[in-house]
């Protein structure tokens, strides 16, 4: 086999798991994250024997991929604001909308500014080890889960990111002031369990869904920094979620709140401020 041929059948393969459009752009992540090649590479080496270790490698991944786990846990990482971030079952997989909240956070807070940030709900901790890299913040990251905290742990050491980890329900563990929290919490209500695609099965529960219609955590999390008098929280949020939390945000007393939308014209990001 050579690359082109490994190419032209991993194509075909992901065309029958998935639309032609979101096969030839998954197809260009197994190149590019999980063979370690770009295309210009594989237009110059297409002829080039794939090795055998490659080969049976390939072979393991279809048959994981074909029961339905994401690609992303198959080679254990993913591109996320430019760095490779380690990413397995013990974490959601990071998706690119959450760009937006470190966008949101950069362009209303200066980098050089020794802020208090909680990141809440740091998952593989992309948005604090980013932000930790990115800025003179003094980051915490959280979360409920131990097993994320491992992950997001593995991630710092591997980035050499400066922030604190701590497992805490929300804001529970918070001890002194903050300057600035963000959140992507899960958001998907678990009603429609059942109607998502077979890959969200893969990833954990705790970190897609939670009660009351999927606003349940977001809503104690508004709470939680109402009452610390919190200046600034950001939120990463449902496509739908804008109207019924800008709603409670207002209802509870935050004076200014607003969204922003995604590359989709979907509302993403919800930010709640004093000032």
């Amino acid at each position: 086999m050579d690359w082109d041929h490994l190419h032209r059948h991993l194509l075909q393969t992901l065309k029958e798991l998935t639309s032609a459009e979101e096969a030839h752009s998954e197809l260009r992540l197994w190149i590019e994250d999980g063979f370690g090649h770009d295309l210009a590479w594989l237009t110059l080496h297409g002829q080039d024997r794939v090795d055998e270790p490659t080969q049976r490698q390939l072979k393991t991944w279809i048959e994981r991929r074909k029961k339905g786990e994401p690609c992303q846990y198959l080679w254990g990482h993913t591109r996320f604001r430019g760095r490779f971030f380690h990413c397995d079952p013990r974490v959601l997989i990071p998706r690119p909308e959450t760009e937006l909240v470190i966008e949101e956070a950069l362009a209303r807070r200066s980098a050089r500014e020794p802020l208090q940030v909680w990141d809440v709900g740091t998952g593989s901790g992309i948005i604090g080890v980013t932000l930790a890299l990115e800025t003179d913040w003094m980051i915490t990251a959280s979360d409920l889960s131990a097993e994320a905290l491992s992950c997001a742990k593995e991630n710092a050491l591997h980035h050499q990111a400066p922030l604190k980890f701590v497992q805490s329900d929300l804001l529970q563990a918070c001890r002194g002031s903050l300057d600035l929290v963000i959140a992507n919490l899960p958001y998907l209500s678990p009603l429609v369990r059942d109607h998502l695609q077979p890959e969200l099965h893969f990833e954990p529960s705790q970190a897609l869904f939670a009660d009351e219609a999927g606003y349940a955590l977001m809503k104690r999390l508004l709470q939680e920094g109402w009452q610390r008098q919190v200046p600034l929280m950001i939120f990463e949020i449902g496509h739908d979620q804008a109207s019924p939390l800008t709603l409670l945000a207002e209802q509870m007393g935050w004076p200014q709140v607003r969204t922003t939308r995604d590359w989709n014209g979907f509302d993403r990001v919800l930010v709640v401020e004093k000032p």
